[in-house]
């Protein structure tokens, strides 16, 4: 597949060398250059910014009614009736000063300004008075005239003045900054262009519109893949070529991107599909769309370098308790600004169905804050603790808690704690140790809390259920409090785990097809993903499925299915369907003839649809022979398949 597009790619470029040609182009890298100046004012050659090379050029407005022109050498554009001016800028005017461009077909003996018409940019220029400000992006910082600029404000700017100058034998481009209002350059840095360039072509020079669809794959993932990337992209010329082109690895590949729907004639929707990679690494991914006009017009999502996706291992999260109640005793203990209560020490008993009977590692839990009280004191000190219990309620007498922490892991520990003043979920990444759950056993819970400052209002309130025998706070003036509080208010709580790798651990990760809508009466493959949970490398597995409930298919696969990393699209068998509702279940045994070590992850299962046809025609509605034997089974059949002709249906 890399090489076929590698070569695609090398035969468009060739044909776009033939398509297009460039008739003027200066990057201000070396004298002399290919523009005169005029005016009061001076373009300069300059090396502090450049949006490639060592130089770029620039003009300022210093004087009221200054104005300077950068004017090109003359060139033709006979033959050719497509010609597109491109160029890097930054635009740091400010209001009463313009940025104008203007073109001439005649020496220069007239001159014609550019307009939104011709602006194939995305900044404001013709709502700006067909001319470029600092207002032009909002990154350039309009409210600050005398803001200096940075590298990273370059932007590529493109106009269409074929109809001003297209195939025309005495063509100029100039650029004009001038002080349209008397005020002087405001202490603004001024206008800097770097990389003009003049194409022309005997074709169409609008490259194709592209756009990304949802689900985006941008910054972070926190899946393996199969990485779909979708596009929806037009052309009035049509669609030649779209595909990917990806690195991992610093090892480039390509994967190409097929139709899967067409919204008008000219519209078209596409899907490629990078494979699936490991956690813990990265791919960086450009989107490449060609059009079919005479000129290969490329786009490129993004336009330069290309998407960096970082592939991260998430954690799961395991919820417990789902209570709407607030109050302010429990996981810490806060009741006002001034209480003498300092000191709190609370339990929570978490059952082993909560924590999904899984051996796991937890790294991190959270609470949920309530309220906008707050602690900003960063001296509040906090330590948590969790251990085994074979109990299922926890003691609420006093000293209970110095009981229960007896054993216990100590998995935070800071005596530098901030609680911000808004509500919200508040995270404490264990920094202690880790706690490794054993998978069977409840778990105790523990919160030392002391806070030696004052709330920034009254009562700092968290989120809890009512649920007796789970919880007990003690709070007081001193260390060790013994005065029981908030009893059964469980809090509820997030904890955050690293499940256990088995060695052997497979599962269907996504039923691809049948889709939940069918058309059509033709038999349907059975596709779906599988992903390697486990350790070991697999190199065999069973993949079952049955639809309605009905006899179980089993198709052999053999390969090579690294940890983390999902198949690719798997047809595991074909089934002809008959019109209706349907439920499809698929699942995976017998990773390298051995036993599944954790089922809970094998299954997948869906409902979908078929229509075989549109209704057409007389039916009956009602009993065993009828054709629909429920007015609900004839209204599933309407809303899923519609109707193409004339349609009776006979009620008994």
């Amino acid at each position: 597949m890399k090489n076929l597009f590698l070569i695609l790619a090398f035969l468009f470029l060739s044909g776009i060398i033939n398509a297009q040609t460039i008739k003027f182009s200066e990057d201000f890298e070396s004298l002399p250059i290919g523009f005169d100046t005029a005016g009061t004012a001076n373009w300069n050659r300059s090396s502090t910014l450049q949006a490639s090379g060592m130089y770029s050029d620039s003009a300022r407005v210093v004087n009221p009614g200054d104005s300077a022109s950068l004017t090109s050498t003359i060139f033709s554009t006979a033959s050719n009736p497509f010609v597109y001016l491109e160029f890097d800028q930054i635009c740091k005017l400010p209001w009463t000063n313009d940025g104008l461009i203007q073109v001439s077909a005649d020496s220069g003996q007239t001159w014609i300004s550019l307009t939104a018409t011709e602006y194939r940019g995305s900044g404001q220029f013709g709502a700006v008075g067909n001319r470029f400000t600092a207002a032009s992006y909002v990154d350039w910082l309009p409210g600050s005239d005398t803001a200096t600029p940075q590298n990273s404000w370059w932007k590529h700017e493109m106009f269409d003045i074929s109809a001003l100058v297209g195939d025309t034998a005495n063509v100029l481009v100039r650029f004009t900054v001038k002080d349209g209002y008397s005020t002087g350059g405001l202490g603004s840095y001024g206008w800097l262009i770097d990389n003009v360039k003049v194409t022309v072509a005997t074709d169409e020079l609008d490259p194709p519109l592209v756009e990304l669809l949802p689900p985006f794959i941008k910054d972070t993932a926190y899946f393996t893949g199969p990485f779909d990337i979708l596009a929806q992209m037009s052309d009035l010329s049509g669609i030649d070529t779209a595909y990917i082109v990806y690195t991992y690895f610093g090892v480039m590949d390509t994967v190409g991107m097929e139709i899967t729907a067409y919204d008008t004639s000219n519209i078209q929707y596409r899907k490629g599909v990078i494979p699936s990679l490991p956690f813990d690494s990265s791919f960086c991914y450009q989107v490449i769309v060609i059009d079919s006009s005479g000129s290969s017009n490329i786009t490129r999502i993004p336009a330069i370098s290309c998407q960096q996706v970082e592939i991260i291992r998430p954690f799961d999260e395991l919820n417990i308790g789902l209570g709407g109640s607030s109050g302010y005793m429990a996981p810490m203990y806060n009741d006002s600004i001034n209480g003498t209560k300092k000191h709190s020490q609370h339990i929570s008993l978490i059952k082993a169905n909560e924590l999904n009977n899984r051996e796991a590692d937890f790294v991190k839990l959270a609470w949920n804050k309530m309220n906008s009280t707050g602690y900003l004191g960063s001296n509040a000190q906090l330590k948590i603790y969790i251990k085994h219990t074979s109990s299922d309620t926890v003691d609420i007498a006093s000293g209970s808690f110095a009981i229960a922490k007896t054993g216990a892991t100590l998995v935070f520990d800071s005596t530098g704690i901030t609680i911000p003043t808004i509500d919200k979920l508040i995270e404490f990444n264990f920094n202690a140790d880790t706690f490794h759950y054993d998978g069977a056993q409840n778990i105790l819970l523990l919160a030392e809390w002391y806070r030696p400052d004052t709330l920034t209002n009254s009562q700092l309130t968290w989120q809890y259920s009512t649920t007796p025998g789970r919880a007990v706070t003690f709070a007081g003036s001193t260390i060790n409090p013994t005065m029981a509080y908030g009893i059964g208010q469980l809090p509820n709580t997030i904890i955050y785990s690293s499940p256990k790798i088995y060695k052997f651990d497979l599962g269907v990760s996504e039923i691809i097809a049948p889709q939940p809508l069918v058309i059509g009466n033709l038999a349907q493959d059975i596709k779906v993903r599988v992903k390697n949970y486990g350790s070991d490398t697999i190199q065999k597995m069973n993949i079952h499925y049955n639809i309605d409930g009905q006899s179980t298919q089993t198709y052999v696969w053999t390969g090579s299915l690294n940890r983390d990393i999902v198949t690719n699209n798997l047809v595991i068998g074909s089934e002809a369907l008959i019109s209706g509702s349907h439920s499809i279940s698929t699942w995976t045994s017998m990773p390298n003839d051995s036993a599944d070590m954790y089922t809970a992850n094998d299954t997948l299962s869906s409902y979908f649809y078929v229509c075989t046809q549109k209704l057409s025609g007389a039916y009956t509605v009602g009993g065993t022979t009828a054709d629909f034997q429920t007015f609900q089974e004839l209204e599933e059949r309407l809303n899923h398949c519609g109707i193409s002709t004339s349609v009776t249906f006979y009620i008994n």
